[in-house]
């Protein structure tokens, strides 16, 4: 497919010559117009939440087709599959590269997994189509491998940039303000479009504001498949709009099932075996709810502080889940009452400001994981 777009020049794009010398030009011997407006037809496919911690987000793809060559091929950002890789995903470990999949195929392949395509009409001149897909072919060629992160190094952060470079940055205006803080994050966890059991970690990941620093701008901010999306439909191209209003819906997808099994009936079930055990007072229990917290503390500290690739800025569940009480927990009784104090202040300042990325579930574990180090207090004062 290369070979019929990489010998394309700027100066070859001259309307003052017939399609036979811009051929000659281009070195092919054929009548086909190469700078007609149908010749090549680029599209963004934008794949639904899915059921999975990596597809939470959805998926961005890109869709070149040329009838007059019957070629429609899907060219797609992949990572390696996470299924056992949890860990891996959450540190950026993961590999992802640019594939190219008949068209056909990769419909069919959500179809059959009951997951939503819609595709959306980029509006591009005939020239800037084959820039962009001699680009992506180059790209694919390459077979060169980046280190997948869900913020800087996504499927919508990759294609933003395919098309800024074959448009030019300057062309494309832009609607001002743009969406840089996620509509997308904001329905996940205020609009529940996400399955409870995806919401819960990415939640605990992503539980503070996103900063990436004053150096980047507000687009390459958009890092979210249809934050993007949204971002080029108001976009305009020498006054055009760059992406089409309405999408195609071009693979029907299965609505997300609610489990009644959740974090928040998983989180009070915690609860109620911690106020239990204030009365039978069992150690191992407590035991198990410290290496817990610590586990869920250290991942939160990590991501957050530590985190080679991270761009989350200051995380408050930071303040309640961290290693710090495994650390002291022998000395428990000197801090365990001014610690309860603070998770009881944390708890009422994330009701009051509402708008903060954390769930009901973190909160009950908060106070459960509270209860178990006040316990021997309690068990005192009732002696």
């Amino acid at each position: 497919m290369l070979l019929l777009f990489a010998s394309m020049t700027s100066w070859a794009n001259n309307d003052s010559l017939s399609v036979a010398e811009r051929n000659a030009q281009l070195g092919f011997n054929d009548t086909i117009n190469r700078f007609a407006d149908d010749f090549i037809e680029a599209s963004v496919l934008l794949a639904d939440q899915g059921y999975e911690l990596f597809s939470i987000f959805g998926h961005m793809a890109l869709r070149l087709k040329c009838q007059y060559f019957d070629m429609d091929y899907v060219f797609t950002y992949e990572g390696e599959r996470i299924d056992d890789r949890l860990w891996s995903f959450i540190k950026g470990d993961l590999k992802m590269g640019v594939f190219s999949i008949p068209a056909h195929e990769y419909i069919d392949e959500f179809e059959s997994a009951k997951k939503g395509l819609v595709e959306y009409k980029l509006k591009l001149t005939p020239e800037q189509e084959m820039r962009l897909w001699e680009k992506v072919e180059r790209e694919m060629m390459s077979k060169k491998e980046i280190k997948y992160d869900l913020f800087t190094h996504g499927c919508a952060a990759s294609i933003r940039d395919w098309i800024t470079e074959v448009v030019r940055p300057e062309e494309i205006v832009y609607q001002q303000p743009m969406c840089t803080h996620g509509k997308l994050i904001s329905d996940i966890f205020f609009n529940h479009t996400a399955p409870d059991w995806a919401q819960f970690p990415i939640a605990t990941i992503g539980g503070g504001p996103l900063v990436f620093g004053n150096t980047l701008t507000d687009l390459q901010r958009l890092v979210a498949p249809r934050d993007l999306v949204y971002e080029w439909q108001r976009a305009t191209v020498q006054g055009e709009p760059l992406l089409a209003k309405e999408g195609v819906r071009i693979a029907q997808y299965e609505p997300i099932k609610k489990t009644w099994f959740s974090p928040l009936v998983f989180s009070l079930l915690i609860l109620l075996l911690c106020i239990a055990n204030l009365f039978i007072s069992q150690t191992y229990w407590d035991w198990i709810m410290l290496v817990g917290y610590t586990a869920l503390g250290c991942v939160v500290v990590f991501t957050h502080f530590f985190h080679p690739m991270s761009v989350i800025g200051w995380s408050w569940l930071a303040i309640p889940f961290n290693p710090l009480p495994a650390v002291f927990w022998h000395w428990r009784d000197k801090w365990a009452i001014p610690f309860a104090a603070i998770i009881a202040l944390w708890c009422v300042v994330i009701l009051v400001i509402p708008h903060r990325i954390t769930t009901y579930a973190h909160i009950i574990l908060a106070i459960a994981f509270a209860l178990v180090c006040i316990k021997t207090k309690i068990v005192l004062v009732k002696a």
